[in-house]
């Protein structure tokens, strides 16, 4: 995974603007509140998410020699230099500014 945090106890730190940048559908709701608990991605793979304290964890490990041989590579995310801004939206501000309509 490029640009990635690991907290070094098979836990992530992942950013959901990060991955659906790089069309992956993204859906960090807990199946307990009616989410699916899980990142489809591009490739049409789906990840399952822990969740504990409620947030979303993807459980990672390091890979077998067997499993780097045989399994699927995945790109999750970009190995160019991210700009954090270019996800960056404020509706909110807009829908004060009167020019989005709140929905009734």
């Amino acid at each position: 995974m490029h640009q990635y945090a690991l907290a070094g106890k098979g836990k992530t730190i992942h950013s959901t603007g990060q991955l659906e940048w790089y069309k992956h559908d993204v859906n960090h709701k807990s199946i307990k509140v009616g989410g699916l608990q899980c990142s489809k991605t591009f490739y049409a793979y789906v990840i399952p998410l822990d969740f504990k304290s409620g947030l979303p964890y993807m459980t990672i490990r390091p890979y077998t020699d067997d499993e780097w041989e045989n399994l699927p590579h995945l790109i999750l995310t970009s190995d160019e230099n991210g700009n954090p801004q270019s996800s960056t939206a404020r509706p909110m501000a807009i829908m004060m500014n009167g020019l989005m309509p709140f929905r009734t």
